[in-house]
């Protein structure tokens, strides 16, 4: 009974010596690969929506004074013929406080001031100067204010001096301007005329007109010897005349010298 109980001790110690048992691992498995990224979904599209109009009006000038040539209604019908001018590449100037535009050839000199000394508010000067004589002229734009009927008011500024124009010299004397005799951008307007006299007066001519509260005059100095060229000049420039608060052009003048003088 001895011998057996000493074994099991011998195998007990020599089981407590013999290394643990390691324990089986898993082998590792391979990383998944990974998943490519998604692309970004596209932005809900946006309404295209209608540009916005501006309101109509008139806008200052951009440069100079030049702005784009406006498209300009049929002119009435004369009184009497008015010159074919090529008007092909002529400037626009437009005005913004008094909405005065009009239309001028590129090889004529503009210019503009204020005048408020005399009771003028804008004076524009375009003209063809230092040329050899018989070539030159200049056209005054004036305007004023004025509330008055214009007729009277001219009639009662042409002995004063005051409107650069000699009264006592105008074609059919001051006693015949008895009526608004011309038509301006559609409306009622005055001709003037004062032919080249013995006193080195040039060849003069005006064109009144009345609008909005402004009174517009439009004054043409020739030269000795005047140039019929000039003048149609100046009339072609008359017909592409807007006024304040009027979409019209066109010029209709009464049966005068101006146009047929050579």
């Amino acid at each position: 009974m001895r011998r057996p109980i000493v074994l099991l001790i011998v195998l007990g110690m020599l089981a407590a010596c013999a290394p643990a048992a390691t324990p089986t691992r898993t082998p590792a498995q391979p990383a998944e690969p990974a998943m490519p990224a998604m692309p970004a979904a596209p932005a809900a599209p946006q309404p295209t929506l209608a540009p916005t109009k501006g309101r109509p009006g008139l806008r200052p000038p951009s440069s100079g004074g030049a702005l784009p040539v406006p498209t300009l209604k049929p002119a009435p019908t004369p009184i009497s013929n008015i010159p074919n001018v090529n008007a092909a590449g002529w400037i626009t100037y437009r005005d913004q406080s008094t909405g005065l535009a009009f239309r001028y050839p590129p090889d004529w000199q503009f210019k503009t001031e204020q005048r408020a000394s005399t009771g003028i508010l804008l004076r524009l000067s375009v003209s063809r100067l230092n040329q050899p004589a018989g070539n030159n002229a200049q056209i005054l734009i004036d305007v004023r204010r004025g509330s008055a009927d214009l007729l009277t008011w001219v009639k009662t500024e042409l002995p004063r001096g005051s409107l650069m124009i000699d009264d006592k010299t105008i074609e059919g004397g001051a006693a015949r301007l008895t009526d608004y005799n011309a038509r301006l951008a559609g409306l009622p307007a005055i001709f003037l005329f004062a032919p080249e006299h013995g006193s080195g007066t040039p060849n003069m001519a005006q064109v009144h007109a009345a609008a909005s509260g402004y009174f517009y005059q439009f004054t043409y100095f020739g030269d000795i010897p005047d140039n019929k060229d000039n003048r149609n000049v100046y009339v072609q420039l008359l017909a592409t005349v807007t006024l304040t608060g009027t979409t019209t052009s066109g010029l209709a003048l009464p049966t005068t010298a101006f146009i047929t003088a050579q």
